[in-house]
This record gives C-alpha cells, sequence and structure tokens, in this order.
C-alpha cells in the first residue's frame, strides 16, 4: 500500500518547527499526487510520528467494509475492537489486507515528472 516516510534528525534544535513543517508538506504533496491520480474526489489520510520518523499514508476510505474505522492507531496495527464481530473481522482479514483495502497500491517505483505537486 503507499505511505510515505521520512527519517527524522537526531537533533531538531531551534529548527525543529521549520524542519518538521517542511517534512510534513513533502510527504503531503507525495499524498496528494496519490490522490490527484486516483481522481479521489476528497483528501484523506493518516498521520503518524515518532521522535525519529514522519509517515503519511494516502486513504482511499476511512473505513473497512464500512464497518471499522481505520485511524493512525491502525496504521500501525493498534486496533481498538468495540465488539466480537469486529474482533472477528480484523483477526480473519488481517493487518495488510485492511491496509490495501482503505489504502491505495504501492508506489515503489514509480517515477516523478513535472506534474507531481
Amino acid at each position: 500500500f503507499a505511505h510515505f516516510v521520512a527519517v527524522l534528525p537526531e537533533n531538531l534544535g531551534d529548527d525543529s518547527a521549520e524542519v518538521l513543517t517542511l517534512t510534513f508538506v513533502s510527504l503531503l504533496q507525495r499524498v496528494l499526487t496519490v490522490l490527484r491520480d486516483a481522481d479521489c474526489g476528497h483528501i484523506s489520510y493518516n498521520f503518524c510520528i515518532t521522535t525519529k520518523w514522519m509517515m503519511l499514508m494516502p486513504r482511499s476510505s476511512g473505513a473497512y467494509e464500512e464497518k471499522y474505522g481505520v485511524n493512525s492507531c491502525g496504521v500501525m496495527g493498534l486496533y481498538l475492537c468495540k465488539n466480537r464481530e469486529l474482533f472477528d473481522l480484523v483477526k480473519k482479514d488481517g493487518w495488510e489486507k485492511i491496509q490495501r483495502a482503505v489504502g491505495f497500491a504501492s508506489t515503489v517505483g514509480q517515477g516523478s515528472d513535472e506534474y507531481h505537486y
């Protein structure tokens, strides 16, 4: 599935706000290109950040099979199943199938051109 990751500098120092903003905007541009190329009528993505990296994942849908909402925790494999039906669904289908369903195909190897954001 399509997702974009940037490694963050170890010592951000006084420039932390600028570095984090520029990193986010760079990843967001990649997300917007995927959404545009897929003729997606809305902007939807999940965002995850740690002290070491930042990741954005474009979403085609916020829910799996119209039953299970997938937020940024779900992208990391941390699922909250509010009932047995959802638990069984997640256990049966698994993380990768769910991510592929709510996301987009991998963009690995896809070149960029002047029309990419």
